[in-house]
């Protein structure tokens, strides 16, 4: 059963969408986690830690990390839960040039307590949907698939599992959060580490999806050719909509160079006005 709900009308119908876990990337449950185990005399890393990586970590005893979860996303454990740090300010922030979508694992029965917990955090008016499936239902998609079925740019999730289990999609930007893990995280193909919320649009930058405008500094900007290629394109498209019909061909030419520097297509003889600096123009003439 997938459950879903629009809890905000004011958000713009036609923004790209992103995809956001609740448990561990907005919700901290990891100090419950910890607390949790602790009391039964076994201590986890300081270090976050995925299902996987804990389950491990429990050996023959990986059984209780089943029985960990059911008081840990308890309904009223849920709404004493805390946020990780900067995600109101980062999703409230984000809500201006994306539709947020929260997507959760958890069971429909904790959709409201769920709901009463984003607006207790000050969060419920700045999401414009909010889907939750059970784990245990076959039926129901991936995250990543589910994205692919949302039209989701990117996913942001704390579980490498959920970036990772379906390769097949290409479309939908991976990148996991992992605050607070304090040691070296080694790179994974194919998904964008966010060490804290607060550097979430340098992310957005490094994978070609930094609105335009955006509240980046220019000094913060990427300076690898893909981000600087995403600036490029997204000021393409812009210009696109403000051209007539008859120049698109040749910004669609330069979008294909900038997407790809290797394409050996003809670029046009003139550069889109928009890449013509005023001082130029005058020296040769120009418009």
């Amino acid at each position: 059963m997938m459950l879903q709900m629009n809890l905000s009308d004011n958000l713009k119908s036609s923004a790209a969408i992103i995809c956001i876990d609740i448990g561990g990337t907005i919700e901290d449950t990891w100090e419950p986690k910890c607390s949790w185990f602790k009391q039964r005399g076994i201590y986890l890393s300081q270090d976050l830690l995925s299902r996987n990586e804990i389950e491990q970590f429990l050996g023959s005893q990986s059984y209780l990390y089943q029985e960990m979860t059911e008081d840990v996303y308890s309904s009223e454990a849920i709404f004493d839960h805390s946020v990780v740090k900067g995600a109101v300010e980062a999703i409230k922030d984000l809500s201006k040039y994306f539709r947020v979508i929260l997507l959760s694992t958890r069971p429909a029965n904790k959709y409201t307590i769920t709901i009463n917990w984003l607006n207790k955090v000050g969060l419920k008016n700045y999401i414009y949907k909010l889907e939750m499936k059970g784990e245990k239902d076959d039926k129901i998609a991936s995250k990543l698939e589910r994205c692919v079925h949302l039209g989701a740019v990117a996913l942001i999730d704390d579980d490498i599992h959920h970036l990772t289990n379906s390769p097949s999609v290409i479309s939908v930007q991976r990148i996991l959060l992992t605050y607070p893990k304090k040691g070296k995280v080694p790179q994974i193909p194919g998904v964008f580490m966010l060490n804290d919320w607060n550097e979430i649009y340098k992310i957005l930058d490094q994978c070609c999806l930094l609105p335009i405008p955006h509240p980046l500094p220019a000094n913060q900007l990427s300076s690898n050719a893909t981000g600087k290629r995403s600036q490029l394109v997204q000021s393409l498209i812009i210009a696109m909509k403000k051209t007539p019909r008859s120049s698109h061909v040749p910004l669609f030419e330069w979008m294909r160079f900038w997407i790809n520097p290797s394409w050996k297509g003809t670029l046009p003889s003139r550069e889109p006005t928009m890449f013509i600096s005023k001082e130029r123009k005058a020296k040769e003439g120009g418009e």
